[in-house]
């Protein structure tokens, strides 16, 4: 099994292989030998070039060591993923206002504000069948995109159930220039209820291209007798 070694303690390690180096340069000469006599009766200092044997030595050893692997250090999770909701979490808000403007939410409580969806009658408490509506309507969104938005496609990128009825459903939309990246979340609780959330994976202004796609979804559930209120 390997042992990984983070940074830190590597750090520790190098510094202490470093003062033994300045120590061992810096100790006092016999009296009398010939550095003795040609160096000034000072303290010598550390040389660069005793700096870097130490450092190749630090590494040197620890790479020789088998089961020992340098550790990489943390990759920053992109603000996008932070932001996605869940099964156990819902969805998240708008971050960013009033500067950002490339996101809408159920659950944003400014200027970002999507209206919740209400089903028709037949499929009220049935988080299911919902469930089911909302994925068919996905399924006939235009892949060439509409309205001159999302010509590069879309894909379901996230599907979760939790057995007690809900549905998580996350799909991923790219711009046909540029390959810019929307997501948007629906997710159905098992009382029925449902969350939406679009937004953009980067930049702060979209062209109006969420809100574009968010409404041609929601007349599509519009003229299935569901109660929408457009963006």
């Amino acid at each position: 099994m390997k042992t990984f070694l983070p940074p830190s303690s590597l750090l520790m390690i190098f510094l202490s292989i470093q003062e033994a180096t300045s120590l061992a340069v810096n100790s006092p000469r016999r009296a009398g030998s010939l550095d003795d006599q040609s160096l000034p009766q000072s303290r010598c200092r550390t040389t660069r070039k005793d700096f870097f044997i130490a450092l190749g030595t630090t590494f040197g050893a620890f790479s020789a060591v088998p089961g020992i692997t340098l550790a990489a250090p943390p990759k920053k999770v992109p603000p996008y993923i932070q932001e996605r909701g869940s099964l156990e979490s819902g969805l998240g808000p708008c971050p960013g206002q009033p500067m950002k403007k490339c996101c809408w939410s159920t659950e944003d409580t400014e200027g970002r504000r999507v209206e919740r969806w209400v089903p028709p009658t037949p499929l009220q408490g049935n988080p299911e069948a919902i469930a089911k509506v909302l994925e068919d309507t996905m399924a006939a969104y235009p892949q060439e995109g509409q309205n001159d938005v999302d010509k590069g496609g879309w894909q379901q990128a996230e599907r979760n159930t939790d057995g007690k009825g809900s549905t998580y459903l996350r799909y991923e939309f790219t711009s046909g220039k540029f390959k810019y990246i929307d997501e948007l979340e629906l997710l159905v609780e098992s009382t029925g209820k449902i969350s939406v959330r679009t937004s953009s994976r980067s930049a702060g202004f979209d062209y109006n291209v969420n809100s574009t796609r968010l409404n041609y979804i929601q007349l599509a559930l519009e003229n299935e007798g569901w109660k929408v209120k457009l963006v």
